[in-house]
């Protein structure tokens, strides 16, 4: 992967991290609400962008953000998992 895809990347981390604090800030919300709620985000996200000047619709923008969201929601479920294990 190279530098022209980096973008990927930061969709990724971004939308990751915003699924794993809100899941963390409001933990009493299901992880499949918190999922639905960041997801669709990314994908409105996308949306408006399409609609503005000098900015364009990327499925794999969309794409990268949801990925995000997945990861970051199944890392926090298996690390609960591993926490009250240990414990």
């Amino acid at each position: 992967m190279g530098y022209q895809h980096i973008d990927k990347v930061f969709h990724f981390i971004g939308f990751g991290s915003f699924a794993f604090f809100c899941k963390l800030a409001f933990g009493k919300l299901s992880s499949l609400l918190v999922l639905t709620l960041s997801s669709s985000l990314g994908v409105l996200v996308e949306v408006v962008q399409s609609l503005l000047p000098y900015r364009s619709f990327s499925f794999a923008d969309m794409l990268a953000n949801i990925i995000g969201v997945v990861v970051a929601l199944v890392f926090l479920y298996f690390s609960k998992k591993l926490v009250h294990h240990i414990d």
